[in-house]
């Protein structure tokens, strides 16, 4: 059903690489592993989703296309799918969107909530521009921290993100879904009430068929 959430774990000490964002007193953490390594710590349900975009990954980036309605059963309301845009450099566009992830994440990009100078902290960028540099270079992330829906509501969450490339090597999209935690890490980064088009579990087939065209 929608908004169906997952329990994930993890300590991700073992992280190649790691990336902290602090805005307005909150915290999000981003480890970033190789896209043929899975954390040693268990991740729970999330391994599950690593493991679709990992069978069809195999020796290159898979593309959005080559993956189907079914394959991702029983995440599409807590999932998206954003354009890249072929670069780091490049604007981000949301095309999928679960309406429970859309709940807890907005609808707005961050690099359009910096393009639009509602984030102008130097570090923030700094750190967002290291994110996607590392995303389009050979990494996938998991994001953790304690999210606050539209409604005011915190809850922990872990994020992970997944690169898709066109042509199996240059990124044109991320996704990944969010999964609860039970543990409560620390407080978490913002809230956002703008509004897009939220992909609800019912029309989300039509609108993947449609951005896999685009």
């Amino acid at each position: 059903m929608p908004g169906v959430i997952y329990n994930a774990e993890g300590d991700f000490s073992d992280a190649s690489k790691i990336i902290t964002f602090n805005l307005v007193g909150r915290k999000l953490v981003c480890y970033f592993y190789p896209v043929n390594q899975l954390p040693c710590s268990p991740i729970g349900k999330l391994k599950e989703f690593y493991e679709i975009w990992d069978n069809v990954r195999r020796e290159k980036l898979p593309a959005w296309k080559d993956f189907n309605f079914e394959m991702f059963s029983g995440w599409h309301s807590v999932m998206r799918v954003m354009k890249t845009g072929g670069s780091m450099e490049a604007p981000k566009t949301n095309v999928i969107m679960g309406e429970t992830f859309a709940t807890y994440w907005g609808t707005k990009t961050f690099r359009a909530e910096i393009e639009e100078g509602l984030i102008r902290d130097p570090d923030i960028i700094r750190s967002y521009q290291e994110y996607h540099h590392l995303l389009h270079n050979g990494y996938y992330v998991f994001n953790t921290g304690t999210f606050r829906s539209v409604e005011n509501k915190l809850k922990s969450m872990t994020m992970i993100d997944l690169p898709l490339s066109d042509n199996g090597t240059d990124v044109s999209q991320i996704m990944g879904p969010w999964s609860k935690t039970s543990k409560n890490p620390f407080p978490f980064l913002r809230t956002d009430s703008s509004q897009i088009n939220v992909f609800h579990l019912h029309d989300f087939h039509h609108r993947t068929n449609k951005a896999a065209n685009n």
